[in-house]
């Protein structure tokens, strides 16, 4: 026989014999292999605490919301109170000017008052009898 058909029948016999062999001895059909067992194993944790930690994160998210929406409500209200003040110290100036207008007009009116007694006064009494016209 020739080298080639030797080389020939060789490669045969070890597609034959050797690929099956390695394939088998890195695929089990009894069972998983130990390090592939410790893998799933700390898989399996790893996948444990990240959806502890995604449960833990949920429920802060939902205590998060609850305290924005209870904010936001007293921001609400506070704005309402802030809102009437603003109102009621608007009314409250209106008045203040009315009084003061007021003031003034029964200053003006007193005055006028005071000016007419002192001038009734520095007349006699007879002079006002008479230009009265009646006793």
């Amino acid at each position: 026989m020739n080298n080639s058909k030797i080389k020939k029948i060789a490669l045969i016999s070890a597609w034959i014999f050797v690929v099956p062999a390695f394939v088998l001895s890195q695929v089990s059909f009894w069972g998983t292999p130990a390090y592939a067992t410790d893998s799933i194993a700390d898989l399996q944790k790893q996948i444990d605490k990240v959806t502890a930690a995604k449960a833990k994160d949920e429920q802060n998210l939902v205590q998060i919301k609850s305290n924005v929406s209870s904010t936001q409500s007293v921001i609400n209200k506070t704005q309402a109170i802030i809102q009437e003040v603003v109102t009621t110290i608007s009314r409250k100036e209106a008045e203040i000017n009315n009084l003061n207008d007021k003031i003034i007009l029964q200053g003006e009116m007193l005055k006028n008052f005071l000016q007419q007694i002192y001038y009734i006064k520095s007349q006699p009494i007879i002079g006002i009898v008479l230009a009265q016209g009646n006793f």
